[in-house]
């Protein structure tokens, strides 16, 4: 009788470990699927705080490249009116030594 109710006694602790030991594999599985969601979490928060970042870099520079490209516009105006004035002072150079000459051959003639 002591044999097997010292069997039962390590069926019955067994068992208890056995449910101890599953109890703790599942409490351990929860935690670590629990810090896997909060890794998750913290990579796509990090992911879309890079993305927002760079679509603010992609944002300043296609600013910048607009601002340049005015400047870019702006100087190439002002180069083709400077161009213009010297081609209209140029003429009115020729025009006036025209003028110069007509006067001069009228008084020689």
């Amino acid at each position: 009788m002591l044999r097997s109710q010292q069997l039962y006694t390590d069926v019955v602790e067994t068992r208890e470990q056995q449910v101890r030991e599953k109890e703790e594999n599942a409490k351990r599985q929860q935690v670590e699927e629990s810090r896997w969601h909060e890794q998750t979490l913290r990579t796509a928060q990090y992911d879309a705080e890079r993305q927002k970042e760079q679509q603010k870099l992609l944002k300043n520079k296609a600013m910048e490249n607009a601002k340049a490209m005015r400047k870019q516009k702006e100087e190439y105006e002002k180069a083709v009116e400077r161009r213009k004035i010297e081609q209209l002072e140029e003429e009115r150079a020729m025009v006036e030594k025209i003028l110069l000459e007509n006067a001069k051959a009228e008084e020689d003639f």
